[in-house]
């Protein structure tokens, strides 16, 4: 049951994470994550935490590259509209 939870509540986390728009945003699910972990660590073995993380800092990094690209193309089209 603990591990049915804890996989609600991390792909609740991931949902929070892969709908981020602003870096602030990706700022406030990563606090979740961190925790999530908090919550969670002392209930899962090294390699499942190790595996989490890793997997959740390739999203973020994609979600946080996603955002710096989308704020760079709006930043030109306000350049071309001037």
């Amino acid at each position: 049951m603990e591990k049915t939870q804890f996989q609600v509540e991390f792909n609740w986390v991931i949902d929070v994470l892969t709908s981020c728009v602003t870096l602030d945003q990706i700022s406030v699910a990563d606090n979740l994550f961190n925790k999530l972990m908090v919550k969670w660590g002392g209930k899962l073995d090294e390699s499942r935490i190790y595996t989490i993380g890793v997997l959740f800092n390739k999203i973020k990094k994609f979600q946080s590259n996603k955002t710096k690209k989308n704020r760079s193309q709006n930043n030109r089209s306000v350049d071309f509209l001037k």
